[in-house]
């Protein structure tokens, strides 16, 4: 594995310890500290109305921090053992949040993750594909048991968000969900999402996260209530 730094980023909802490799660890943690990294789904989590939210790709626990002063519970999902462990040590004193080292999606016997320019360890260019076993936790299950709840869930899966939404079958439907999603260009095709929304007459936001990669919120009703 390429050489890491971990750097602990003082952010206004809590102390997160962060990693990137030496020479982009602390402008990162800058962003991190500034609440200035993916900025729209900041806004977004500080201001959308929900009972609990849904943390598909946690990473090192950032969106389920900041969410876990805005909701009631929080369920943090996260496969890679590294980006697991950090999330579990930085979220570990938060009692409404709960970290698991699940695979959301379909089934599978080998689940992947594609890293991104900007993944595990920094890398710039290109994207590596590597295999990662971990039990799979199919979406619909896990949000039957709180159907009742208005719900936020936020998925960035580095290519897998497809997967990851088709396991949430008819839900994807319910009123009191909505949904934050980041397509990446790779792994699926971005109208294969948006049909899937489309198909049940979901209106969506729009934000551009980066030259790569944009940010969706995708809801029915009204989108504050």
């Amino acid at each position: 594995m390429d050489d890491i730094l971990g750097v602990t980023a003082k952010t206004p909802y809590g102390d997160l310890l962060i990693y990137r490799r030496p020479k982009f660890a602390h402008n990162f943690a800058k962003t991190i500290r500034d609440l200035t990294y993916e900025q729209d789904v900041v806004r977004l989590l500080q201001t959308l109305k929900y009972d609990h939210f849904v943390d598909v790709g946690a990473y090192f626990g950032y969106h389920s921090l900041i969410a876990s002063k805005h909701c009631r519970s929080v369920d943090a999902f996260e496969p890679h053992p590294l980006r697991f462990g950090f999330a579990n040590w930085n979220l570990r004193d938060i009692v409404n949040v709960h970290v698991f080292p699940f695979f959301v999606g379909l089934n599978s016997s080998e689940p992947k993750t594609p890293e991104s320019p900007a993944g595990m360890v920094g890398v710039e260019k290109g994207k590596r594909v590597h295999s990662i076993h971990a039990m799979n936790v199919d979406l619909a299950e896990w949000l039957r048991n709180r159907e009742c709840e208005n719900i936020l869930v936020k998925v960035d899966t580095e290519g897998f968000e497809l997967d990851v939404l088709k396991s949430a079958g008819s839900f994807i439907g319910y009123n009191n969900i909505k949904w934050i999603v980041e397509i990446h260009p790779w792994g699926y095709k971005p109208k294969q999402i948006f049909d899937i929304f489309e198909g049940f007459n979901h209106k969506q936001l729009e934000r551009k996260e980066n030259n790569t990669t944009t940010i969706h919120c995708f809801w029915k009703g009204e989108l504050y209530d």
